[in-house]
C-alpha cells in the first residue's frame, strides 16, 4: 500500500513495511517510483494486489516543479451555478467553503481586504488552475505504471480501478471543497479496465458506490464475498451480464461542528430525485429534480405539489 501522507507535497515522510521513511522530492512521484518498484520486485509467479494512492489532489495544491505553470494563460470558465443566489440552500449558507474566502492563496497575491466578487473571480482561477496542476503527476505517474504492465505483458491480464473518495466543487455554488450532498461534492470518478475479461459498451447508467468496489473485485478474483460487506459487487455488469441494482442510496454527513462546518444532514438519490434533510433544528429539506435541474438550483420541497 502506497498512499497519501500528512506530510505535504515536498519531501513526504511515509510509512514503508511498519518504518517511517523520509522520501524526496514531489510526493505523487514518489509514490509513482513506488509503486513501479514494487512491480519490478514482485514475486514473478503470483498474483498481485497495489493499493496506489496520490497526494493531489488533496489540499493544498503544490503542484511539481515541471507542472507550475501549466494553465497560465488559460482563463478558468466559470461554472454556471458560480453566481447562485443559494435559495432555499441553508447548508450552504452555513458553511465555510466560500471560494472568495478560500484561505489557501491569501499568500499568493489574493488580498483579503478585496471585495467579496474580486476574491472571488480570482480564487476560482487559483483553485482550478492549480488543481489541474497537481492532477498532471497524477496522469503522468499513472501512465508510467500502465507502460510497466505493458512491458512486463501483464496489461491483458490485470484489473485496474481508478475512483477516488470524493468528489469537489471547483467553484459551483461559489464553493471549494465537498461534504455538502450536491452532485460535484458526492460524484466520484471510476474507470475499470480488465482487457481479459471486461466487455466493451459496458451499460453504465447504474448507480455504483465506494462500497461496490471491493466485492466486485472479490468476485473477478473467485473470492467468495463477505456477507458482512455492505457493498455489491457489479461484476457481472462488467462481464456483459446484467443483475437487480440499486434504485436508490443514503448519504449522510455528521462532522458538526468541525472543519468547514457543513451542517449535519442525510439524503436520499435516485436516478431522478434528491432528497436532502437538514435534521438538527433550525429542521430544513432540499428538494431537487436532477431530470428538469441537474445543476440543484431549484428547491422544490416547500410547493405544494411535493408535499
Amino acid at each position: 500500500v502506497f498512499g497519501r501522507t500528512r506530510g505535504g507535497y515536498y519531501d513526504p515522510e511515509m510509512e514503508v513495511n511498519g518504518v517511517r521513511v523520509k522520501f524526496r522530492g514531489h510526493a505523487d512521484d514518489v509514490v509513482g517510483d513506488q509503486a513501479l518498484t514494487f512491480l519490478r520486485e514482485r514475486p514473478a509467479d503470483k498474483p498481485f494486489c497495489l493499493l496506489y494512492h496520490f497526494t493531489s489532489p488533496h489540499r493544498a495544491w503544490m503542484p511539481a516543479e515541471r507542472f507550475a505553470r501549466a494553465f497560465e494563460d488559460i482563463e478558468v470558465p466559470v461554472p454556471r451555478t458560480f453566481e447562485d443566489r443559494l435559495v432555499g440552500k441553508d447548508a450552504v449558507r452555513r458553511a465555510e467553503m466560500a471560494i472568495a474566502d478560500m484561505p489557501d492563496f491569501r499568500s499568493k497575491g489574493v488580498d483579503p481586504s478585496l471585495p467579496f466578487e474580486e476574491r472571488k473571480r480570482l480564487n476560482l482561477q487559483h483553485l482550478v488552475k492549480n488543481y489541474y496542476r497537481v492532477l498532471l503527476s497524477v496522469d503522468e505517474n499513472v501512465g508510467k505504471f500502465l507502460d510497466a504492465l505493458d512491458s512486463a505483458g501483464l496489461a491483458e491480464n490485470t484489473i485496474i480501478v481508478y475512483t477516488s473518495d470524493n468528489g469537489f466543487f471547483l467553484g459551483e455554488f461559489g464553493l471549494f471543497d465537498k461534504r455538502l450532498m450536491y452532485e460535484p461534492s458526492i460524484k466520484v470518478p471510476l474507470l475499470v479496465r480488465y482487457p481479459a475479461r471486461v466487455a466493451p459498451r459496458v451499460d453504465r447508467s447504474h448507480m455504483i458506490l465506494n462500497v461496490d468496489a471491493a466485492p466486485t473485485l472479490l468476485e473477478l478474483t473467485g473470492v467468495p464475498v463477505p456477507k458482512a460487506m455492505q457493498g455489491r459487487s457489479f461484476a457481472p455488469m462488467l462481464l456483459g451480464g446484467s443483475v437487480p441494482w440499486r434504485d436508490d442510496f443514503l448519504y449522510e454527513f455528521f462532522e458538526y461542528p468541525a472543519e468547514h462546518c457543513a451542517r449535519k444532514h442525510r439524503g436520499v438519490r435516485t436516478k431522478r430525485w434528491k432528497l436532502i434533510h437538514l435534521y438538527e433544528q433550525p429542521e430544513q429539506w432540499e428538494l431537487y429534480d436532477l431530470e428538469n435541474d441537474p445543476d440543484e438550483t431549484r428547491n422544490l420541497a416547500g410547493e405544494r405539489r411535493h408535499a
